[in-house]
């Protein structure tokens, strides 16, 4: 699936994407709690191995404890994080239905269900999926970040940034939430917050290549070529398989004069899945000419 360019929600990265890894929810070994022992003892050691990012481990700890309890939801929905990190989507969601047809009170299901729907661009079923969350869990920041993605991608902008505000105001450290606020400033023209929202975020998480993309579509708007290119640069170095970074250097390159480097950063920017119909810096013409006829020519 190609990623949303300068701001992913992901959320990111949750987002999610690898970089968002641990962002999606996952229930405490306290949640995990059973009356049987062997799964006890397996909804804990999965849980904690999607804290640490082990998630094809956690994928079989889960596998093991509903061999056991089929219908243990909270393991499905913990295994639909563990998916979701991994960016397979609709084994997410499917773990997610299940979940929610054996405990419809499940709020992580529908988070997490959430957080699948927003990858794979159905907005509105996310949406959906965080007002049931939020409908059982009003103060779930989670569940507000992940409507705030969907309530951006669906131009409803101002109603983002009430959820992100929710979600800050619960969570100061919750860096997905500045990042998808940060998106609807910029969309709604406030570009000195927006940049102030980036800034927090790479004070809170200084190695998200992330952070400094969006970064460097904030400067980008404010003509600040040279801190924008600083930015895309620092993205690279950090994740240099971060394509969207590639495709915004591209774009300033051509910006300022630099049509080779442009093309060869469009080309990286391409091998990882980008497009300049992904972006919302205005491509030069001769730049968004080459990318459509490289595209169509596929």
């Amino acid at each position: 699936m190609t990623r949303p360019v300068l701001f992913h929600a992901a959320l990111a990265a949750l987002v999610f994407s690898t970089s968002m890894a641990g962002m999606n929810l996952v229930a405490s070994a306290a949640d995990t709690k059973a009356a049987d022992p062997k799964v006890d003892e397996l909804g804990q050691a999965g849980a904690q191995l999607n804290k640490e990012g082990k998630y094809d481990e956690a994928i079989q700890k889960f596998r093991e404890l509903l061999k056991i309890d089929k219908e243990n939801a909270l393991a499905l929905a913990n295994r639909a994080a563990s998916y979701d990190a991994e960016g397979k989507f609709q084994h997410a969601v499917i773990d997610c239905d299940y979940a929610i047809k054996y405990d419809k009170k499940c709020t992580i299901a529908y988070i997490n269900r959430a957080w699948a729907w927003n990858e794979l661009r159905n907005y509105k079923a996310a949406l959906e999926d965080c007002n049931k969350a939020l409908a059982l869990e009003p103060n779930s920041s989670m569940a507000h970040v992940n409507r705030a993605h969907a309530e951006n991608k669906l131009r409803q902008f101002k109603k983002s940034v009430d959820d992100c505000d929710k979600a800050i105001a619960r969570h100061p450290d919750l860096v997905l939430a500045y990042l998808n606020r940060s998106h609807s400033y910029a969309r709604l023209g406030q570009h000195k917050d927006a940049l102030a929202d980036c800034n927090k975020a790479i004070e809170l998480q200084p190695t998200n290549a992330k952070c400094y993309n969006n970064r460097c579509f904030i400067y980008a708007k404010l003509g600040d070529n040279e801190k924008a290119l600083a930015d895309a640069n620092k993205a690279i170095e950090i994740n240099p398989k971060l394509g969207s970074a590639y495709l915004n250097r591209a774009l300033l390159c051509a910006r300022t004069g630099k049509p080779d480097d442009a093309k060869a950063d469009l080309e990286r920017a391409k091998q990882y899945g980008v497009s300049t119909s992904d972006n919302v810096i205005a491509a030069p013409k001769e730049l968004g000419k080459e990318a459509e006829g490289k595209k169509n020519s596929k």
